[in-house]
This record gives structure tokens, sequence and C-alpha cells, in this order.
């Protein structure tokens, strides 16, 4: 009995240790992973990169991310965050998931994408993956056969345009067999469903020539892209009545059927759709504009051949290069058709016929960043269920410490799906010879100001907006205005929603007030002098107020795109009833995190050339004003 008594202790001690080995060994994963995703997110910068292929270690060591000051005041805020707090958190984020069922349905089991990355066998299945988000899970699920496609698709252009290029028609070649490829994917994606995409291409291009050059033009174009927006929303009663059967006879009923589809329905691709229709017949309108005011000059100065076009906007310009396979082309353009980037009609034609300048990216080192992202992505979904939690209403249930590390955990993730899903479409557009706007120009924890982080998160569209929105109603003049009307028709075009509306308002309320106080900051520090006379305790305040802007920005986020006005609500309420003292501490430490990364990402600033652009920039507008100023005051009377 004795003897059985200890084999039994002896069993019982080797099975703690082995769980005790477990868990040690998993907690150094999880703390790897972190401080790993860290490094790559900065890296994945192609700024960044390229500055550091380049100058190589010199960079670094010329700059203070390796001074005293940094690796004894900055660092251990940033390893102790990213190498200790979230990588518990992370556990104790999986173990609350598992054991809330509403939860863990989403933990699907799917064989790993990448064959070195597995998931934590922490309820025996070594197989789960966080499935909650559905515009990742589609992805994933298409992304093999959406890189062969894009592979075999890429060659085949290129080998045609290679084979045509002494034809006298090469130029219309380029827009011709982008036109049939753009064609036949969309009759692969929807379906029987492209029908009600043609129909608003062709009738958005009638209307675009017909009334290019009026009045009624930009109205016009505006007010078909809203109801267009408005029509595809399956609450609304309007998408009811758009199928077949209502629209023609019943007998055609069938093609309703979700075997006619395609893979997804119609009506997801609207909204990119109505961006680069929107796009063609502005500048189209502007394009006939152009060519009418200065006709009289170009005619006299010389004779235009019978088939010339002249040039507008840098562009082929004139009515003739806004023709219906231009229009076509640009709308359904393959690489770019699911998920963007968006690139305006002007700029992608210019590149279809190569009148613009190549590239600087390089594709081999812009693939190799997209498969470490897509790496990293495949292990944050299979190790930490974040979009789960969030879409099963277990974020309200979290304390105000949870809580936080929760929401930098799914901000991060979020932010990288993005990365991974536009990239994947950017890489597809660069082997076809198109080179459309990197849209995450930076990570996620290099964003210390609120406008300059919509600068650089999904920058092809904020171009747009800018180009097409901002500017024409008036732009710096009247900022206020011109914001809030931009985050209005960026909600409105996401979804409508209570919760992105309040997203659009608060993103514009806190741009105007980070405005406000950043410009009567600057003018109180030049006075007192500052950043010159004190340019160690100038920096100090800076990365205070860049990680007050974080703070806002990360709420904010997480109403627009992750747990909804309620959901905020319930965590607030918890954090000011029954968790205020570690509301409080927990708001302390996301100041001391976020103010040692904001002193990196000063640092990262000086190293990609961002504040020496910057300062150019500002020097030549400088001169333009006063020279404008010195013209107007010599022509005074």
């Amino acid at each position: 009995q004795v003897s059985c008594l200890v084999e039994h202790q002896q069993a019982h001690l080797i099975i703690l240790a082995s769980a005790a080995w477990v868990a040690t060994m998993g907690a150094i994963v999880e703390q790897l992973y972190m401080l790993a995703y860290y490094i790559l997110a900065m890296l994945l910068e192609e700024e960044l990169f390229a500055a550091l292929r380049t100058g190589g270690f010199r960079v670094l060591w010329r700059s203070k991310l390796l001074s005293a000051e940094f690796i004894l005041l900055y660092y251990p805020g940033v390893i102790y965050f990213f190498g200790v707090v979230f990588p518990g958190a992370a556990l104790e984020l999986r173990d609350h998931c598992f054991g809330a069922p509403r939860c863990r349905q989403y933990l699907w089991d799917l064989p790993p994408l990448v064959p070195w990355v597995s998931s934590p066998a922490d309820d025996g299945r070594p197989n789960w993956i966080d499935s909650a988000d559905i515009q990742l899970r589609d992805f994933r699920g298409s992304l093999p056969l959406l890189l062969a496609a894009a592979a075999l698709l890429s060659g085949a252009v290129r080998g045609i345009l290679a084979y045509t290029v002494a034809w006298p028609r090469h130029t219309l070649m380029c827009i011709l067999v982008r036109m049939l490829v753009g064609v036949g994917f969309l009759l692969y994606i929807h379906g029987a469903g492209s029908f009600f995409l043609f129909v608003l291409i062709f009738g958005y291009y009638s209307m675009a020539r017909f009334l290019a050059g009026t009045r009624l033009a930009v109205p016009a174009a505006w007010c078909v892209a809203i109801l267009a927006i408005a029509g595809k929303e399956p609450r609304w009663p309007v998408r009811q009545h758009i199928t077949f059967s209502r629209i023609f006879w019943p007998s055609l009923s069938f093609l309703d059927a979700r075997t006619y589809q395609g893979e997804y329905d119609w009506a997801e691709s609207v909204n990119l759709v109505v961006l680069r229709l929107l796009s063609f017949s502005l500048d189209c309108h502007q394009a006939v504009l152009k060519v009418a005011k200065g006709s009289s000059v170009a005619l006299s100065a010389q004779p235009a051949a019978a088939d010339s076009e002249p040039a507008v906007n840098g562009s082929m310009g004139g009515p003739r290069s806004y023709g219906l396979p231009q229009c076509v082309a640009h709308a359904l353009y393959a690489p770019l058709f699911l998920a963007g980037p968006t690139i305006r009609y002007d700029d992608f034609l210019d590149q279809c016929v190569g009148r613009t300048r190549s590239t600087k990216t390089h594709l081999g080192w812009y693939i190799l960043q997209l498969a470490m992202a897509i790496t990293f992505l495949e292990a944050g979904t299979r190790r930490i269920p974040v979009f789960a939690l969030a879409r099963s209403g277990e974020f309200g249930k979290l304390g105000p410490r949870l809580g936080a590390c929760a929401v930098m955990i799914t901000l991060n993730i979020m932010w990288l799906k993005f990365l991974v899903l536009w990239r994947v479409a950017r890489a597809w557009a660069l082997a076809d010879g198109i080179d459309p706007p990197e849209n995450m120009r930076r990570a996620l924890s290099n964003h210390y100001s609120v406008a300059s982080f919509w600068k650089c998160w999904h920058v092809s569209f904020n171009r747009w907006l800018v180009a097409y929105i901002y500017v024409p109603v008036g732009g710096r003049k009247r900022r206020v205005f011109a914001t809030t009307l931009v985050f209005s028709f960026v909600s409105y075009w996401h979804d409508v929603e209570p919760k992105l509306l309040a997203w659009g308002l608060l993103n514009a309320l806190f741009i105007a007030c980070e405005g406000l106080v950043a410009g009567a900051a600057a003018k109180r520090s030049a006075t007192m002098g500052l950043p010159t006379r004190r340019p160690w305790l100038y920096r100090q305040l800076c990365a205070v107020g860049g990680s007050t802007c974080i703070i806002l920005l990360e709420a904010v986020n997480m109403i627009g795109y992750s747990v909804g006005l309620g959901g905020i609500s319930s965590y607030l309420a918890n954090a000011t009833t029954d968790f205020r003292w570690e509301a409080l501490y927990v708001l302390c430490g996301a100041y001391w995190y976020h103010f040692s990364c904001v002193q990196v990402m000063f640092e990262i600033r000086h190293i990609d050339g961002t504040y020496a652009r910057e300062a150019s920039a500002s020097a030549a507008a400088a001169a333009s004003a006063s020279a404008s100023a010195s013209a107007s005051s010599s022509l005074a009377p």
C-alpha cells in the first residue's frame, strides 16, 4: 500500500510538473510572439524598411534608439507591456473565451494556413481558430485560390501586353485586356448577380458622359452614389426588390438562388464600385471643363490631328479618354475589385498606358513582408480569440485591466488583418503593372496623432476623400465642416449603423479638438522657446499629448469597428462603478505604455525621413506664401 501511495504521488507530481512546464512554455511563446510582432509591425512600413535596407545598422547607430536614455527610460515600458502584460492578458482572454459557450462557438476547427503555425490545444483541439470575423474567414478560405488566380492572370496580362507592344493600338489593348479580365473575374465572383453591377456601371457611364461639363454633373453623380449605397443595404426595403423575379418575370426567379449568385452576393461589391464610378464621373467632368476652357488656345497654337487627345491633369485627358472600355476596366479592375486599394480613374488610366513613372516598391521584398504578415495574422487568430470575444458580447464582462488589454490586442490584430487584405491586392496589382497607393503606411503602434492616423490608415481612400470631398467643399478654409462631411460619408459608406455614425462624428470632433489644442500649444511653446532652449522637455510634453491622442483613437475605433456603443458603454460602466481603483491604475499604465512607445515613434520618423520631408514642405509653403505676399504688395496701389 505504501509503494502504491508513493507511485500515485509521483504520478501526481509528474502531471503537475508537466502542466507547469506546458503553462511556462505557453507563456514564453506568447511573450516571444508579442515582442516579435512589435518589431515586425515596424519593419512592415515601406519607408522605414527602405531606409534600413539602404543605410543598414548605421542608421540605427546614429539615432537615439540605441542611446542610454532609451535603454533605461523607454524600452523597459515597451518590453514590460509586450513581454509581460499583453502575453498574460492573451492567456486570460483565451481562457475566458473557452469558458463562455457564446464565445466558444466561434472557435472553429480548421487546418492551418501556414504549416508551422498551430493553435494551443487548450481544450484538446489543436486546430482551433477565431472565425468570428466574417471578412477574415472568407478571405482566409479563398486565399490559396486567390493567389493562384493572381499569379496566372498577372502573367497572362503581362505576356499579352509584351506580345502586342509593337501594335499601333497597343494602348487600347492595355485597356481591353484588363477590362476582359475584370469582366471574367466579376462573373466568377457574383455569377448572375453581375447583371445588376453591369446596369449600375452602364447607367453611371451614360449619365457621366451626358452631363459632363454641366452644373448637374456633380450633384447627379453624388445622388446616384448615395442611392446605390442605400439600395444595397439588406435591412432596407429597396434591396428586397432588386431581384430577377421582382424586376423581370417570376420565371427568372431561379437566378436569385444561391447556386447562380457566384461566390459572394453582388451587393457586397457595390461600395467599392461606386467609389470608382464617382471617380470616373468627376474626373470626366473636370476634364471636359478644362478642355472647354483651353480649347481656343490649343486650337490656335497648333491644329490637332483627327485622332489626337488633349492632355488634361497629366492623363490622356479629353472626352475620348473617358470611353466605355476605360470605365469598365477601371470599375472592374480584378486585383483591386474585392477589397481595394482605391485608385483614382486618371491615375489608373495613366498607368495603363504607361504615362507615369515606375513604382519604387520592390515586388520581391514586398511579397516577403506580406508572407511574414500572413504568418503573424494566422498565429494571432489561433492564439487570441479577440473577434469571438467582441462578437459574442463578452467584452462587456471584462474588468478594466483585461478589457484595456483586449482593446489593444484587438486593434492590432484588426490592423494586421486589413494590412494583409490590402497588400495581397496591391501585390497582385504590382505584378500586373499597376501601382495603387499603399493603404497601410504605418504600423498601428506607430501613430500618435488622430489626424495623421487617418492619413496613414486606408491611404487610398483618404486621398480619394481629399480629392472629391474635402477640397471641393473648402478644405483647410472650412476645416471643421469639411472634416465632418468626410467622416459622415465614410460612416455611411461603410454601413448604415448608429455605431458607425457615432464613430464618424467622434473622429471629426477629436480631429477638430486636436487641431485647436496642438495649434495653441505650438504657439505657446514657440513663445517660450521650448523647441530650441529645452528640446528634451519639449519632447516629453509632446509625448504626453501623443499618448492622450492614442487613447482617444483606441476608444473611438473600438466603437466603430468592434464592440459598438453598447459594448463600450457597459465597459465604462464597469470601470466607473465596480472597478474604480483598477480603472485608475489601468489609465496610468496606459499612459506609461503609450508614452514609451511615442518616444520610439519620434525616432522612427527621423530615420524614415518623415520630419525632413515635413520641414521641406513647410519651408516650400512658407517661401510660396512669402513670394505671393511680395507680389501682391508690389502690385498694390
